[in-house]
């Protein structure tokens, strides 16, 4: 009956490691998933930024 208790007690505090492991796990996700953002739009900006580049430029020498 003891074992059964112990052994009880035991997943018990399996369990609370592996949730607090599960909550560490989503938080890193929730971050790196906010980096991807994040650069994603660097990434658009920076293409916006070369189109105007290349507008300018393409512009220029059709005046000159």
């Amino acid at each position: 009956m003891e074992d059964a208790r112990l052994q009880e007690l035991r997943k018990g505090r399996e369990l609370v490691v592996q949730k607090e492991e599960i909550r560490y796990l989503k938080s890193l996700v929730e971050e790196q998933e906010r980096n991807i953002r994040s650069l994603e739009e660097d990434i658009v900006q920076q293409n916006m930024v070369r189109q105007k580049q290349k507008y300018v430029t393409f512009k220029t020498n059709i005046m000159v």
